[in-house]
């Protein structure tokens, strides 16, 4: 639990969570940034030199049915490559049963990168699929999963670099008891064999990964 951030990140998550309705649909663009499973903020965090550095938040909804991220946080913490976000410590929060992560950095979801008006973003996507491949292979390699690998979840900081702040031990997906009501955009990016139930490994990445190419290069989102 990183030294000072519990007290210096301005982040109450019942508050950020409640903030967002009950709807995957319902998102407060300017504040908050929803997936499936996680939910993202902006913040910045006080340093022992009274400075302001910029950071990331990601929360565990609680529709992601996770109790304990031991694991997951000790193995967050010596991830060490440029196109995966560097966790900077945790933040417990007596109202929520995960805590919240803060990585480094002022991070912009991909979705809303790619519609900025920079005349260079186009020229940026083979570099920018190219990093998103290198960090799958990295954190592959340290037997861990993106999951809900999408133009959402992937982050962009301001230079422009891909940093991923999505890893996470494979696992089974979270599914709602009735998949045969949900609205199928929510999960199309989910492998068949993810949806049928079994575990969430990296070739889900992969699958996901080519579906993001392809929706990237004919400029209309999967549904």
């Amino acid at each position: 639990q990183g030294a000072g951030i519990r007290d210096s990140v301005p982040l109450d998550v019942k508050q950020m969570l409640d903030s967002m309705g009950s709807s995957t649909h319902q998102r407060n663009q300017k504040v908050i940034q929803r997936s499936l499973w996680c939910a993202w903020q902006n913040g910045l965090l006080k340093t022992p030199q009274k400075e302001e550095e910029p950071v990331t938040i990601r929360v565990y909804l609680p529709n992601a049915r996770m109790e304990n991220t031991d694991a997951e946080v000790a193995k967050l913490r010596l991830l060490r490559n440029e196109n995966v976000a560097e966790l900077l410590g945790i933040q417990n929060s007596s109202s929520h049963p995960t805590p919240a992560f803060v990585f480094r950095g002022d991070l912009t979801p991909l979705s809303r990168f790619l519609k900025s008006r920079l005349s260079s973003v186009k020229e940026n996507i083979p570099r920018i699929l190219h990093e998103i491949l290198l960090a799958l292979e990295y954190v592959h390699k340290k037997k861990m999963v993106h999951m809900e690998l999408n133009q959402d979840t992937i982050m962009i900081d301001e230079n422009s670099i891909v940093r991923l702040c999505g890893a996470c031990k494979p696992k089974m997906a979270a599914l709602p008891p009735n998949t045969a009501i949900v609205n199928t955009g929510d999960f199309v990016y989910l492998a068949p064999e993810v949806l049928q139930g079994e575990l969430y490994i990296s070739t889900a990445d992969v699958y996901a990964f080519g579906l993001l190419v392809f929706e990237i290069f004919i400029d209309l989102p999967f549904k």
